[in-house]
């Protein structure tokens, strides 16, 4: 092929994987969703016209536009962020380093591999598209802006995925990075500046009225933020619905975009080549400077791994003699995933973000003189809380789904499995380890509710409500990526199944909860079916069952309660949401232990000799295991030699 034979081999291998027609099909499947969603009003509102039917076909174009350009951001790093770091992790790096193949072949051949598995997912909804274009209300001009809007950005996450890739020695911290920098990049200032918007209207002051600092902070976000695709798409379909007024022609939008995310992938691309050789090189010297002194015990090697852990624990406190595996990951091993230099800016960025929002939004609060400013910073706080807890369950669940894949990775599996620690041992002990993981977020989480327990005293009373769903969504997050992560052979693979579930759980069930009502719509409504399909969809959504435990309080607020005695149905939804994630916890770990006595072949628990039996009664090849996992400074004793028999 011309693009070089990189490209070749990846597009050979990525089309005989069969999860990527999984993706496409589903990628189909939802679009079609979409389509019956928005045709959905128009069979039960009698006779169609020529003017409905074209607004109805307008609404899908504007969900399909929304759809695709979420697939790419979603979807881009899982297919590219893995491409250089995975040839990093397999050690298969240096024979591409040892062949007459440049760093621009190498690094670009993987770039156009990626971005043509992101093309091909795209084109499978085109015949839909087509479908719907037959009606009317798609203006060509709209959708050549709309595909040339995902073809940048397109081009620009690939880019940053590559360069991400580069730069991180393996492929499940390369996706975590990118995702993060993303969010950095489209996300936070968004999110910023519209929050100093807000507060600017809460204050009543206009924006230029806090000073020129602040004016040009605020146009400095705007710049970075230029490059997010979805404010361009709502300036490129304001027209057709007549919502936002839009001054500037679709095309000045485009090409503003263009030109933002043009630089990034083009800087992303300059260096992606410049770094690949020297990256590893740097690393391969740093790992050879790390390397033990002849005789000395190799702190990598897969029997000496989990020793110090035990070492430690029989060192410590005395509880901890009796749980080695949960002292190894609570206070030897940390989080699994590194987030990087990059990653922790974002990480503290957004912690910092919402802090101050919270602050100056307390400062106004504070200070209004209307009565209903503490029930307004009630709100306000149960909105930054939601994002909080939101954020904080997608890295428990990252870093569960990182938790044993990474040992097959470390090559410490052998010597893990070869302790006489029982299979709940090894999996609650990397349960309770991805829940410590998550501790930060009840500082910030603390903050927020003193703040707004200052202003609405009645909010503390909401506390018990509250840590009951964090625990509850907690568990069962951490015990999904736990689960995942036996399950998959590699930890890239876990973190998609886990990021796949987090989204559907998240939201992406609508769709088809969506498609349920079709039915009930085209038999003239949905009545009390209908009200218990919409009572069941909030029930598993996490953001829902946070944000309504912040109202909690409020029972006790005699004022309030009449009102708030209307909306008990919240309240048996609350409970039954809670209910459904405690079970799947409890399932995911029950099923978890079952899966790792099955695949290590152990039928029954396997239990330490007592106290006074020798080493004898265990396996001859967990001896030499055994021996230095409890005390590393003791050998194991060779067993001497047999006496050869009579009949040898």
């Amino acid at each position: 092929m011309f693009l070089g034979p990189i490209f070749a081999a990846d597009v050979i291998s990525s089309g005989r994987r069969s999860r990527y027609y999984l993706i496409r099909i589903a990628y189909a499947l939802l679009v079609a969703m979409v389509l019956a969603l928005c045709y959905a009003p128009a069979w039960s509102s009698g006779p169609a016209t020529i003017r409905s039917t074209a607004a109805l076909a307008a609404a899908f174009f504007s969900g399909f536009a929304a759809l695709q350009i979420s697939a790419v951001l979603v979807l881009g790093p899982a297919f590219t962020a893995g491409a250089i770091a995975t040839e990093r992790e397999r050690r298969t790096i240096e024979y591409l380093f040892a062949t007459d193949l440049s760093n621009v072949e190498i690094v670009y051949g993987k770039f156009a591999a990626a971005l043509l598995r992101m093309v091909v997912l795209l084109l499978v909804s085109l015949p839909i598209l087509a479908l719907a274009r037959l009606l009317g209300g798609i203006a060509a001009d709209r959708m050549l802006c709309v595909f040339a809007v995902t073809a940048s950005t397109a081009v620009t996450v690939t880019a940053l995925a590559i360069a991400v890739s580069v730069w991180t020695p393996r492929a499940r911290d390369a996706v975590i990075r990118t995702y993060l920098l993303l969010f950095g990049l489209l996300v936070l200032p968004l999110l910023v500046r519209s929050l100093v918007r807000v507060l600017a209207g809460l204050s009543g002051m206009a924006l230029s009225a806090w000073g020129y600092p602040l004016e040009l902070a605020d146009r400095a976000l705007g710049l970075i933020g230029a490059g997010n695709p979805y404010p361009a798409l709502l300036a490129i379909l304001a027209q057709d619905f007549r919502v936002v007024p839009s001054s500037a022609s679709p095309w000045t939008v485009v090409g503003n975009l263009v030109l933002a995310q043009g630089v990034v992938a083009l800087m992303c691309l300059i260096l992606a080549p410049w770094g690949v050789r020297r990256v590893h090189l740097r690393a391969a010297g740093g790992a050879k400077a790390r390397l033990p002194r002849p005789g000395a015990t190799s702190p990598t090697s897969a029997t000496a791994a989990p020793a110090p852990a035990i070492a430690a624990a029989s060192a410590g406190p005395e509880v901890w003699q009796n749980a080695p595996m949960i002292w190894k990951e609570l206070f030897t091993e940390r989080a699994q995933s590194r987030l990087g230099l990059v990653g922790k800016i974002v990480a503290t960025l957004a912690a910092l973000v919402i802090l101050g929002a919270t602050v100056v939004a307390f400062v106004i609060y504070w200070n209004a003189t209307n009565t209903d400013a503490d029930v307004a910073f009630q709100a306000f706080c149960a909105v930054m809380a939601t994002l909080v807890i939101c954020g904080s369950l997608l890295l428990l669940a990252a870093r569960g789904a990182t938790s044993i894949t990474s040992e097959r990775e470390k090559d410490t599996w052998t010597a893990l499995l070869g302790t006489p620690l029982e299979a709940s041992e090894i999996v609650l002990a990397k349960f309770w380890g991805t829940l410590y993981a998550g501790r930060w977020m009840l500082v910030l989480l603390a903050f927020l509710w003193l703040l707004g327990g200052i202003v609405y005293p009645l909010l503390l009373l909401s506390l018990p409500a509250l840590l009951v769903s964090i625990a509850v969504l907690s568990a069962f997050f951490a015990a999904l990526g736990v689960a995942f992560s036996l399950y998959s052979p590699n930890s890239t693979r876990a973190l998609g199944a886990t990021l796949a579930v987090c989204i559907v759980l998240g939201g992406g069930y609508f769709f088809c909860c969506g498609c349920l009502m079709v039915p009930l719509e085209l038999g003239g409504g949905p009545g009390p079916l209908g009200d218990l399909l919409g009572g069941l969809m909030l029930a598993p959504w996490p953001p829902f069952l946070t944000f309504t435990a912040h109202f909690a309080g409020n029972l006790f607020d005699l004022d309030m309660r009449s009102d708030f005695s209307e909306g008990a149905e919240f309240i048996a939804t609350w409970v039954v949401g809670n209910l459904i994630y405690a079970l799947g916890a409890v399932t995911a770990l029950a099923l978890s232990i079952a899966e790792f006595n099955r695949l290590t072949g152990r039928s029954e628990p396997r239990t330490e000799p007592a106290e006074g039996v020798g080493r004898e009664n265990l396996p001859a090849a967990e001896i030499p295991l055994v021996a230095e996992l409890v005390d590393p400074a003791q050998k194991p004793q060779a067993p001497p030699d047999e006496p050869a028999s009579a009949g040898d």
